[in-house]
């Protein structure tokens, strides 16, 4: 076997809420990557600027490359994110995040142990996001 794709680099995340605008910090939005045949694996850390009411779904936009859709039956998706949040505006149970399918985003949810729910009505200007994934394309 031989390698033969391999790539390094930095991209720039945003953040999309549901309803409403979660504004990022142009200081903290410079994340890295790697490439590795079909395995890409990022990382950052994002700050919250400002937030204009937002509700509903909460995710980190514009990953370097598209998640697998899980169509070959690999990772998908479906591969969970390591992430770290701080400061957020009201105290939640538990944080998860995940892969979306198809798409460059990862989303954030709330967990309380049996089942998730939105929180960008939880974020506010100060939320810090320290995150990692590792996905296929």
């Amino acid at each position: 076997n031989t390698l033969d794709d391999y790539e390094e680099g930095t991209w720039t995340a945003s953040f999309t809420a549901g309803t409403g605008t979660i504004t990022k910090n142009t200081s903290y939005d410079l994340c890295r990557y790697t490439k590795v045949g079909r395995l890409v694996n990022v990382a950052g850390r994002l700050n919250v600027s400002s937030v204009s009411t937002p509700s509903g779904e909460w995710r980190i936009t514009g990953l370097p490359e598209t998640i697998n859709n899980n169509t070959d039956g690999e990772l998908s998706g479906t591969a969970t994110a390591s992430i770290w949040l701080e400061s957020l505006g009201s105290s939640i149970n538990a944080h998860q995040a995940y892969g979306v399918a198809g798409a460059t985003d990862i989303m954030i949810k709330e967990f309380n142990g049996t089942s998730d729910a939105n929180m960008a009505d939880k974020v506010q200007a100060g939320t810090n996001v320290f995150f990692s994934f590792t996905y296929t394309v």
